[in-house]
């Protein structure tokens, strides 16, 4: 015990917890595993151990590499660790959720292995192998490739995503049929009705800004263009709209997906909503991820422009890489679930994580104005209205 006492826990510059509660948890759980010798070196437990801070996303984790030292001298981990530490619940969720579809479903080569875990009153720590290369670097993310123009790599990781899915989480198997489809996206990326009304609110405001559209008597009215409320649309009464189930990752944003020093090398991380879900939400969220992340700037009229095409699947003008690349994304789901899944319903998925989106506010004018205007393509699709070609 004296010597699980006496371990400093440092962090790295800039990597300050966000509350003393958080930091105390931190200290406690890193104190616990680091207890256990040979752990972080062989056959010792280190003096102490840095925490280097390697994100989180837009969710309440936090997510740190592990450096540890013992007697004077600073040693990556013989087996290098990544610690998450979340809130009580969530961490529950994650650990639940990986145990019961990610351990016994993905192959090793394609998850990290959960090492460790541990938990106080307030948070839950997970111990990850870390996913990088064999010089020691961390592992690229497809966000950073996107933000590069890296389009190819984009095709490389559908494939190889596809690949896997369709004999894991994605296969007949795991296949089901729901009854509502709205109360499926309400409860997984809404608590109540009235954050759907929020996120309209931020839509409106948006659609005003950035195309002059204006709402009115529950329409968007602009120029040369109408569209109904995404939200009136998607959660208003009327009966359930049936859709098709499977295993999802949940949350397959392209910060979510790792990439090895080899080209076909994938590694899936953050498994906090992995579960049971529409089956093309993770293809949506990953065409949200390119809108987001794309470099290439342009006009709002050309977005608009633009998202039409794509939600009327045209093909794109020569030299047009970001439509290419969505529809990419948008024909790979199609040719997994088309024949048993409505295409309907993949435009509801765009409308509903398109409102999810409106919260997020690491956004630019750019990747916030193309989500708007695919948001409201796919409403105006989705009921029922025509859309020029």
């Amino acid at each position: 015990m004296a010597a699980t006492m006496t371990l400093t826990v440092r962090l790295d510059a800039g990597g300050a917890l966000l509350s003393i509660t958080e930091r105390r948890a931190a200290t406690a759980l890193v104190r616990r595993y680091a207890s256990r010798r040979g752990v972080f070196i062989p056959g010792a437990r280190p003096d102490a151990v840095t925490l280097r801070t390697l994100g989180g996303g837009r969710s309440a984790a936090r997510v740190y590499s592990v450096r540890a030292q013992h007697g004077g001298a600073q040693s990556v981990p013989a087996r290098p660790v990544v610690l998450k530490i979340l809130p009580r619940s969530e961490g529950l969720r994650e650990r639940a959720n990986y145990l019961r579809h990610v351990r016994t479903m993905l192959p090793r080569t394609s998850r990290p292995e959960l090492l460790g875990f541990g938990l106080t009153r307030t948070h839950v720590a997970l111990w990850y192998s870390f996913i990088g290369n064999p010089d020691g670097s961390r592992a690229r993310t497809l966000t950073e490739q996107l933000q590069l123009g890296g389009i190819g790599t984009l095709h490389t990781v559908v494939d190889r995503f596809l690949e896997l899915a369709r004999q894991t989480w994605y296969s007949p198997a795991a296949q089901a049929h729901g009854r509502d489809i709205s109360r499926a996206y309400l409860e997984r990326y809404f608590s109540r009705a009235r954050s759907v009304a929020r996120s309209e609110a931020v839509l409106r405001a948006c659609a005003a800004r950035y195309f002059r559209a204006q709402y009115t008597r529950g329409c968007y009215v602009g120029r040369e263009h109408a569209f109904p409320s995404p939200r009136a649309l998607l959660f208003g009464a009327g009966p359930g709209r049936p859709y098709l189930s499977c295993v999802l990752h949940g949350d397959l944003n392209s910060d979510n997906l790792l990439l090895g020093s080899h080209g076909r090398d994938l590694t899936l991380i953050d498994f906090q909503k992995t579960g049971r879900g529409h089956v093309y939400e993770d293809l949506v969220a990953l065409e949200a991820s390119v809108r987001i992340n794309h470099p290439r700037d342009a006009g709002f009229a050309e977005i608009l422009e633009m998202e039409r095409r794509i939600a009327l699947g045209l093909r794109p003008h020569r030299g047009d890489a970001y439509s290419r690349a969505i529809l990419a994304v948008r024909e790979a789901a199609l040719r997994t679930f088309g024949q048993h899944e409505m295409d309907a319903t993949y435009h509801y998925a765009v409308a509903a994580i398109g409102l999810r989106l409106m919260h997020a506010g690491d956004l630019t004018h750019a990747a916030r104005a193309r989500i708007v205007a695919s948001t409201l393509w796919s409403a105006k699709i989705l009921g029922g209205a025509p859309v020029r070609g």
